[in-house]
């Protein structure tokens, strides 16, 4: 900041001291040279400071995420936006009075499933994603993955987190919580291209 200040203050001196060299040469048009040079000066100062306020809009503009939260009453849920079949990627559950939510931790189990949805409509039960017993607060983190069957391979356009506690791994019907998280976009592999053959003689 003081290198600038320095340098906004030799302005003046160097311009005179450029109208005096050209004065010297046998340039009489005072008026005109100044006028030519202060425009000079103005329109570098200008073209300076427009590169110094861009930069700064760039610092100030905040990268797009690859994650979506979801507030529910009981937990707010963070998904990636997009997923790709067959790889792996990973979820965030972190809950909010978990205890109370729990019913005092006996309904500790927090199974996680796939639903699949085609881009005008419901689809259905896709899989299994992850289970873990929850013991403490916190956020909860579980990865997995899917794949799609020929059957709904090319309806299927988004999954849906399907996420729920209980106090038996094998009920679902008796939830002490439970939540349908937003569409992630399915976005699929494209398919290596198949060398041609060659032709027979």
């Amino acid at each position: 900041m003081k290198d600038e200040n320095n340098k906004d203050r030799n302005f003046p001196t160097a311009l005179i001291a450029t109208i005096s060299f050209f004065e010297g040469m046998g340039f009489n048009c005072r008026s005109n040279l100044t006028l030519m040079l202060l425009t000079a000066v103005l329109f570098m100062c200008g073209g300076s400071r427009m590169l110094m306020a861009e930069d700064k809009a760039k610092e100030n503009t905040a990268p797009e995420t690859s994650t979506a939260s979801t507030d529910f009453d009981w937990c707010v849920l963070v998904c990636p936006k997009t997923c790709t079949p067959g790889k792996e990627f990973e979820i965030r559950i972190e809950p909010k009075n978990l205890k109370e939510t729990t019913r005092n931790w006996e309904a500790n189990k927090l199974p996680v499933h796939l639903f699949w949805s085609g881009k005008d409509k419901w689809g259905g039960y896709l899989s299994h994603f992850g289970s873990v017993e929850v013991t403490k607060g916190g956020p909860i983190v579980i990865k997995g993955k899917f794949d799609l069957d020929e059957k709904i391979k090319n309806d299927a356009a988004y999954v849906c987190v399907n996420a729920y506690l209980t106090s038996d791994w094998g009920d679902d019907k008796n939830k002490a919580a439970d939540l349908m998280g937003p569409k992630i976009e399915i976005v699929k592999e494209k398919a290596s291209a198949v060398p041609a053959k060659p032709a027979s003689n």
